[in-house]
């Protein structure tokens, strides 16, 4: 199985190291996740995926994933390929400006049945 992400749609949105948010979707299986958001600084990107705030006991709040894979591997080597087709599309797409996203070349981040377990 040959997993690969489309991106939907991008929304350059910049504070900290947050660069903007992007819907994609991962075939197979044929999952959209809305609001992955990407973040860049001193050279490195990464994308967490959407999360909402949960109140703890003692009254403080922290931002709990609504999704993650069951294997941690597999989660980054996922997290890896949205990065790079992230990448890609930015660099691809008019208009897009001010985007940390680097133009570099980047290993085939293609995964087998074995690396993420869909």
């Amino acid at each position: 199985m040959n997993i690969k992400v489309k991106i939907l749609q991008w929304k350059e949105y910049h504070k900290n190291s947050l660069e903007g948010y992007a819907d994609i979707e991962v075939t197979p299986p044929g999952i959209i996740i809305r609001g992955v958001r990407l973040f860049g600084k001193d050279g490195r990107q990464w994308v967490r995926y959407p999360a909402r705030p949960v109140k703890k006991p003692d009254g403080t709040t922290v931002w709990e994933n609504i999704i993650s894979l069951a294997d941690f591997g597999a989660q980054k080597r996922l997290e890896a390929l949205i990065v790079s087709e992230l990448k890609k599309y930015l660099n691809a797409t008019v208009g897009i400006v001010g985007s940390s996203v680097q133009n570099e070349e980047e290993p085939d981040n293609s995964s087998n049945e074995d690396d993420i377990p869909f």
